[in-house]
């Protein structure tokens, strides 16, 4: 008598194929997340201009001084934006990952 081998509804190289998607997407996500943070985070504390993606919340009436939240990083930034201004732009910022701060940039 021959033992009975329990074979698996799906093949072995199809669970492979589907996990291998899967990890591709997920490592896809976690690439475009760190393009668009680090393109905000270059756009702020570099060039010290407005975010690119970040979305403004309790921003004050010329738009510009505030905070600034993206998905898991958010700016508090400080700056003069009115087209009449000396130098219009980003004076102070700070930079918060995941509720953590992690750098602070000033405009001389």
């Amino acid at each position: 008598m021959g033992r009975n081998k329990r074979r698996s509804v799906y093949p072995k190289k199809k669970q492979n194929r589907n996990a291998s998607k899967v990890v591709a997407i997920f490592l896809a996500i976690i690439v475009i997340w760190g393009v668009i943070a680090v393109t905000d985070y270059r756009h702020v504390c570099h060039n010290f201009e407005k975010p690119m993606f970040a979305i403004a919340t309790g921003t004050a009436d010329d738009g510009g001084p505030g905070t600034y939240i993206g998905l898991g990083y958010s700016f508090e930034i400080q700056g003069s934006f009115m087209p009449e201004d000396e130098n219009p732009g980003v004076t102070r910022a700070s930079f918060y990952l995941l509720g953590f701060k992690l750098s602070e940039a000033v405009r001389e």
